[in-house]
């Protein structure tokens, strides 16, 4: 192979794997006012997060029941754009 190629496929390699999003949390035992957003320390919205979050982060949405206004996607309250790899499964 050209070792023009293989320097290229190295940079993309690793510009791919360094251009990863955050990760952010939401638990129906959360708290907006003082959560980050972490894992031992999630938002309790939808909202909360989509206020947060950026192009190419993921949301984990752990078990339980959400309920409130802050907990459904509407126009003025949904998720910055990101790209679906998989049906059904969006990164955000």
């Amino acid at each position: 192979m050209d070792k023009k190629f293989i320097l290229m496929f190295m940079f993309f390699m690793f510009y791919v794997s360094s251009v990863s999003g955050a990760t952010y949390y939401i638990s129906p035992t959360g708290e907006d006012s003082s959560g980050n957003g972490t894992d031992g320390d999630p938002w309790a919205t939808l909202h909360k997060a989509f206020e947060n979050m950026q192009g190419g982060d993921t949301l984990i949405i752990k078990n339980g029941t959400y309920t409130g206004e802050a907990n459904c996607i509407r126009r003025f309250n949904h998720p910055p754009f990101g790209t679906s790899w998989n049906e059904g499964e969006y990164y955000y």
